[in-house]
């Protein structure tokens, strides 16, 4: 009977250890040298809660630097000026003309989120009376959902005045007041040696390790059944070394500087995903590249490619591949860009077709006016490939081609100069997949917007109509403007709001959209418009991209005489490669 129960009790443990098989989808390994990854890394700036006495600066290298392989949060003491002082203010953080006292608070705010997974960070404390180091999530929606609402998970919480202690808390509202539960674990070797701080969130409850011991089980529904509990929503990261305030206390001056080193972090989720939705991990893929993108220019011109590359193709060409996605007639018959492939967008996801790309090239995409082979720009993008889009492609293959000035501000149609603010928040969509692996991920949801009914532009000429009848339209379409938020403010389509290309994909943003309705996207010249209403394809939503963008906001301002005709003054290839 005993031998029954071992075997029984192996049994639960080892389908535990099973049920609960982890992959990496997110970390900083801090393999690098310099400021923490832009694109993983946002911070917190100046004082900020708890009454606190710390002035936290952004991108400061004294206070927050990458080397040797570990993050070095450091807490110094000396004087910085606050710029938001205010004599006489009732704000506290305004109170202060001075800080006394500098650091850092890393967060991924924008950037990166998650619901559910394993968050284990490796770290070194600091110590001494007045230190508050901290890992620790809040939700993403905290702009909209104040805390504790928003709901608050302490991973790690240490003050240097309880020198053998470490924390993990959970804080959150209920029934009209806030809630906070954890435990606690003792270590003597906290600030000497380097220890491992985890949790294990699943949809029923927090799990609470310090290094490989379990210390805290935190029960979710404690904070209310159903869709409106925070720990069942996205929470983003924060790292920060807080000094005195609130419960650190007071400050001994003679231990600084202080550093808070951190090897890695790393999130995990579940190989048996428990949440079927996919969105957040998508999305925060998504926001990633987007980051990068904006230090990187989409765009390549038809003179640079012509002058720059095809003149001086034998040297060139183990760096490039040109890819036609044209119509398989017109590309063969009206005549192709000299060296290019050619791969139709619609059947860009296809294993043959990618089989064609040599991922070691910077592929420079064309199409007829830009639109097509941005769409798949994007796709490829976000595929891993390093591709170039040809500004208006086919149509600018000439030196005297497709008037490009940009929208002067004397369109045919009307415009607006107030700014339009989104009133509303929306749900936002629901990804089911049982897809694990982004890139995989990336294709699924890139054949069904491929598979979907229309075009994926608009004309000028449609969005118009659309405004001449915006009060029984406003319920099916929505627009949006990715220009720059001065170019907005000089004159944007009517009812257009402004988000930015690079934070097209940030939570707050699309919470500003409704899924069930169709986004019109534009931008200066189409191109950038057409990457924004891809990306929000992948993500759920109906989006189209006015083609041309704000150029063609007139009857007629793009002039047709002047577009690509087969008797360019660039040189042009026939037939098939």
């Amino acid at each position: 009977m005993r031998l029954y129960f071992f075997i029984l009790a192996m049994l639960i443990i080892v389908t535990g250890l099973l049920a609960n098989e982890w992959q990496l989808v997110w970390s900083d390994e801090f393999d690098y040298e310099g400021l923490p990854d832009s694109t993983k890394w946002d911070y917190e700036v100046g004082f900020v809660r708890n009454l606190e006495m710390q002035y936290y600066t952004p991108a400061r290298l004294e206070n927050a630097r990458v080397k040797n392989g570990k993050l070095i949060i450091e807490g110094k003491k000396e004087r910085i000026a606050n710029p938001i002082y205010t004599p006489g203010s009732d704000s506290w953080m305004r109170q202060r003309e001075f800080g006394y006292y500098t650091s850092a608070s890393l967060i991924t705010l924008n950037k990166a989120s998650w619901t559910y997974g394993r968050i284990e960070v490796r770290a070194k404390l600091p110590q001494g009376n007045g230190v508050w180091p901290a890992i620790w999530t809040v939700g993403a929606n905290k702009a909209k959902i104040p805390w504790p609402a928003c709901g608050e998970i302490d991973i790690m919480e240490f003050v240097g005045k309880d020198s053998n202690h470490v924390y993990g808390t959970v804080h959150y509202r209920k029934d009209d007041k806030t809630k906070s539960i954890g435990g606690k674990f003792q270590n003597e070797s906290l600030s000497t040696e380097f220890h491992i701080y985890a949790i294990e969130w699943f949809q029923d409850r927090i799990d609470f390790y310090f290094d490989d011991n379990k210390y805290f089980t935190f029960s979710i529904d404690d904070a209310g059944i159903g869709e409106n509990n925070p720990f069942r929503k996205p929470q983003f990261l924060l790292m920060n070394l807080a000094l005195g305030g609130s419960w650190a206390g007071d400050i001994d001056d003679s231990i600084f500087p202080q550093k808070y080193l951190i090897d890695y972090v790393r999130v995990f989720q579940s190989k048996k995903t428990e949440n079927p939705n996919k969105f957040e991990p998508l999305r925060t893929y998504i926001q990633t590249w987007l980051s990068r993108t904006a230090t990187t220019k989409p765009i390549i011109t038809s003179s640079f490619l012509k002058e720059k590359i095809i003149d001086d193709w034998a040297n060139q060409n183990g760096k490039y591949q040109i890819v036609s996605v044209r119509k398989p007639d017109d590309y063969t018959n009206a005549g192709h860009i000299p060296h290019a492939i050619n791969i139709y967008w619609i059947d860009i996801l296809n294993d043959s077709s990618l089989a064609r790309l040599d991922p070691h090239k910077t592929q420079i995409l064309y199409c007829y006016y830009g639109h097509a082979s941005m769409l798949s720009y994007t796709i490829l993008s976000l595929l891993g490939y390093r591709c170039q889009n040809l500004e208006f492609g086919m149509m600018d293959w000439n030196l005297d081609a497709l008037v490009k000035e940009p929208w002067d501000q004397k369109a045919d149609y009307e415009i607006e100069t107030t700014k339009n603010l989104s009133k509303e928040t929306h749900p936002l969509p629901t990804i089911i997949s049982e897809q694990t692996d982004h890139k995989n991920l990336i294709k699924e949801m890139a054949a069904k917007y491929f598979a979907g009914e229309g075009s994926p532009i608009i004309t000028s000429s449609e969005v118009k109509a659309i405004i001449d009848d915006w009060e029984h339209k406003k319920i099916k379409f929505q627009i949006v403007s990715v220009t720059s938020k001065k170019d907005y403010q000089k004159g944007h389509i009517p009812h257009a709001t402004n988000i930015s290309l690079e934070k097209i994909a940030e939570i707050d943003n699309l919470m500003k959209l409704d899924p069930n309705r169709i986004t019109i996207v534009y931008s200066d010249n189409g191109q950038t418009g057409q990457l924004a209403a891809t990306v929000l394809n992948l993500l759920g939503y109906k989006a189209v991209a006015l083609k041309f963008g704000m150029m063609d906001w007139n009857k007629s301002y793009v002039d047709q005489s002047k577009q690509w005709d087969g008797t360019a003054t660039y040189p042009i290839e026939k037939g098939n490669r």
